[in-house]
């Protein structure tokens, strides 16, 4: 099996490579409307922990619930709150670290990101909204596009 992933020239840079971990996780997404994945990383720059939108552990994914696209998603949970969540259940400080995601966080995912610890957010996607980057930017996080 093999992912084709562009190739950024002779050496890709940290963004780049922890973006492109986020794209990867993404295709384990199980929202039919938008796969969204997500990686937290030490201030060295190593994956601490790393989450994919989708339902809760054992639950129904969004095919088994007839889930319709035109309508926002109330079964998913975000990327952002996976690796969040897998964080503190496994005990894992994020005090310091910094969240590479696929899509920009929306609001309550920005006040988890707060919350948790987290100094620095780097995304490629807009969200429906701006509320989250908004509120990241209030309370002095850098949050970056990635173009």
């Amino acid at each position: 099996m093999g992912i084709a992933i562009e190739h950024w020239g002779e050496r890709p840079s940290r963004h780049e490579i922890n973006m492109a971990m986020a794209e990867v996780i993404a295709l384990r997404g199980t929202c039919i409307r938008k796969q969204v994945g997500c990686v937290i990383v030490t201030e060295n720059n190593r994956p601490i922990s790393s989450g994919y939108n989708g339902s809760v552990i054992k639950g129904k994914h969004c095919g088994e619930l007839e889930c319709k696209i035109e309508e926002k998603c109330t079964h998913s949970i975000h990327a952002e709150q996976n690796a969040i969540s897998y964080a503190a259940k496994e005990g894992i400080a994020l005090e310091g670290s910094t969240l590479y995601c696929t899509t920009a966080p929306c609001y309550i995912c920005a006040k988890m990101i707060y919350q948790a610890g987290i100094v620095r957010v780097y995304y490629t996607h807009a969200y429906t909204d701006d509320l989250g980057i908004n509120l990241l930017k209030e309370l002095g996080i850098p949050i970056i596009q990635l173009i």
